[in-house]
């Protein structure tokens, strides 16, 4: 895996706009997710598409779920969701996510509504959340260059920090705020692998590689973690799963998720 010759910081020059054909868009939108769409729009709240799902309908893949971001507060999204009596998982509630529950056992389906920009922080005893209005700001919080991409419900995508570019390059590039995410939510650190493993020929930045590589004995609590599970499962699935697994062990991720298997 080749290194970017360059610091942590996005490609972006300024924000690029692209037009998703709605036809492709509509395909993509699951009758679960389409339902929640519609009660946000009803409420007239301004609500995008975010994350992996934009990166894979750019790539004409269809999306195995869709995370969407309102510009709500919280406690807002819990009201008008508890109005329609959707079951509710608050346990992303410090992200400001609220995801809703449709169906039950092999049929649950979670749809992640997150607050744009909202995060819960503690400083001691003391809790503040705080928020922001500003798609680009939020864009920049995101995990990853090619995550940090939001898209209209009428298609069209947002591109703040050059997510577009480097997507075109299998470049992966932590975003310039990201390391706020990665120590609040470690799965962040598999998540990047993830990404890592879906690329046939990834770019990688040497800057982030110095910083994950501080940062992994984070994941120490996270070994129950079912995402991290799932991210482990995605990794050994990837195109380039051999040279990410054995960059993960080179940085000691095994050290810390006993299922992660290295070769000797």
């Amino acid at each position: 895996m080749a290194f970017e010759p360059l610091a942590r910081t996005s490609h972006m020059a300024r924000m690029k706009k692209v037009k998703i054909d709605p036809q492709q868009l509509a395909q993509a939108i699951d009758p679960h997710t389409k339902s929640v769409i519609d009660v946000l729009s009803s409420f007239r709240i301004p609500t995008r598409i975010v994350g992996g799902a934009v990166r894979d309908i750019l790539q004409n893949r269809r999306p195995r779920d869709i995370d969407l971001v309102a510009d709500a507060d919280p406690t807002v999204l819990i009201y008008i969701f508890e109005g329609h009596d959707w079951p509710l998982d608050l346990g992303g509630i410090a992200h400001g996510t609220v995801k809703v529950i449709f169906g039950h056992g092999s049929t649950e389906q979670k749809i992640d509504v997150s607050s744009l920009g909202y995060r819960i922080q503690r400083h001691g005893q003391r809790v503040r959340g705080s928020g922001t209005h500003s798609w680009a700001v939020d864009s920049g919080l995101r995990d990853l260059t090619i995550n940090s991409m939001s898209m209209t419900l009428d298609g069209v995508v947002y591109d703040y920090q050059g997510g577009l570019h480097d997507l075109k390059r299998q470049v992966v590039r932590m975003g310039p705020h990201a390391e706020d995410s990665y120590v609040l939510d470690p799965n962040d650190i598999m998540r990047y692998f993830k990404s890592v493993a879906q690329f046939e020929k990834p770019r990688l930045v040497k800057d982030d590689l110095t910083w994950i590589a501080q940062h992994v004995w984070r994941l120490a609590d996270s070994a129950d973690d079912q995402r991290v599970q799932m991210n482990w499962i995605s990794i050994q699935k990837g195109v380039n799963r051999k040279a990410t697994i054995d960059l993960m062990c080179e940085m000691g991720v095994n050290k810390y998720l006993p299922f992660v298997t290295c070769n000797s």
